[in-house]
């Protein structure tokens, strides 16, 4: 669920709007497989309907029949609650480290 106005990020590769978030995931991520793990979420409430997140993260997308990422990093998340439900207002991933490797056969 997400907000029906997203807050404002800076970043060299930022997706916006709902719309255009769904696409991106048609063209890049639907098509190839991937697993992402999200670990030991750490909240803070800022008021009774605005919250931050940050998780722990680790990925990998195989990119490619002979080739597989690995990444590491964080998941930072901010959440608003609008009409009782939580909704994210903002999503931002932040890889630590990445690994190309040969995929294993």
């Amino acid at each position: 669920l997400l907000v029906d106005q997203g807050l404002p990020v800076e970043s060299t590769d930022v997706t916006e709007g709902i719309d255009n978030v769904i696409e991106y995931v048609k063209e890049r991520l639907a098509v190839i497989p991937s697993v992402h793990h999200g670990h030991t979420p750490l909240y803070e409430f800022d008021s009774d309907i605005d919250a931050r997140g940050i998780w722990a993260m680790a990925d990998v997308i195989y990119y490619a029949e002979d080739m597989t990422l690995y990444g590491y990093g964080h998941y930072r998340e901010i959440y608003r609650k609008e009409d009782g439900i939580w909704k994210f207002a903002s999503v931002h991933l932040t890889r630590l480290a990445t690994d190309y490797l040969p995929r294993a056969k």
